[in-house]
């Protein structure tokens, strides 16, 4: 599967959003 160079910025967009959201539930979750 080819992305294109916009669809590559969404999709680490993405993974950055989901790890950052990660890490906030877990530093609340102490």
């Amino acid at each position: 599967m080819v992305l294109t160079s916009e669809e590559k910025r969404k999709k680490l967009l993405h993974d950055v959003k989901s790890r950052y959201e990660d890490a906030v539930r877990f530093g609340e979750g102490k």
